[in-house]
């Protein structure tokens, strides 16, 4: 797929995950990244280049694009597959547009709004509040693990972030 055809497929679907190719035809790797930083600004990006591709310049123009990870060509595919599921963790808990207004009985949570409300009042969350209750909402009817709320809260699991998320759920 060249460049601008996956510009036209980003526009059209959700994407969790963007492995990109700095070489790609018609529309360069790195232009597509800001393209999707634009739009999706959650969503993960790696690169993965050819070890032709692959120079400083290359990889310092992809992190300015926006990529989270950068891969030279010849490695593993579990290599790959293990930097993907790192960067996974880091964004589990992402908003997603679909997702950025949660009904929890009576009331109501708007992510992008950092508010919980229903016709009687108006609570107005702190941005720490509401990544902690969209953790919590993307885990609806799921035990979410302390170490995972820390990493998608506070992206890190240091104790003296577990205390702070113990007084956020107090």
């Amino acid at each position: 797929m060249d460049g601008k055809e996956a510009w036209q497929q980003m526009l059209k679907g959700k994407y969790n995950f963007c492995i990109l190719n700095p070489g790609v035809p018609s529309m360069d790797g790195c232009t597509l990244a800001e393209r999707i930083r634009k739009q999706s600004p959650h969503v993960p990006i790696v690169f993965v280049a050819t070890e032709q591709q692959d120079s400083e310049n290359l990889r310092i123009r992809c992190f300015n694009a926006g990529a989270d990870d950068f891969v030279a060509r010849p490695c593993s595919v579990e290599e790959i597959l293990l930097r993907v599921k790192t960067i996974q963790k880091r964004f589990r808990f992402c908003p997603l547009d679909d997702y950025q207004v949660f009904d929890l009985g009576k009331l109501r949570f708007d992510y992008a709004k950092q508010r919980v409300y229903n016709r009687d009042f108006n609570i107005r969350l702190t941005t720490k509040e509401a990544d902690l209750l969209l953790a919590l909402c993307l885990h609806r009817g799921r035990i979410l693990e302390r170490e995972e709320a820390l990493l998608a809260v506070w992206k890190s699991k240091e104790l003296y972030n577990a205390r702070s998320m113990d007084v956020y759920i107090s």
